[in-house]
């Protein structure tokens, strides 16, 4: 989604967003003269979730998916095995 689109989500000015994505505190990359910033990012944030992200190896965030447990499975309740 594009930079402007992410801070409309995250009642955020876009300069702000710019600054971060800048600095690589956001991830987001640039193509062109537009930022662009992942719709995920966006919406863990806004979840909650932004732990799913940590620093990747060149200083910029990357996205860590949740593991999947058997406790995060739904479980079957109609008693098929």
């Amino acid at each position: 989604m594009t930079l402007k689109d992410a801070a409309k989500q995250l009642t955020l000015s876009a300069e702000t967003l710019r600054r971060l994505a800048i600095s690589k505190q956001i991830p987001a990359i640039r193509i062109g003269k537009r930022w662009m910033v992942p719709t995920q990012y966006v919406k863990d944030l806004i979840s909650g979730h932004a732990e799913n992200w940590t620093p990747g190896p060149h200083g910029d965030l990357q996205y860590n998916p949740p593991a999947i447990t058997s406790e995060s499975l739904p479980q079957d309740t109609n008693g098929a095995q």
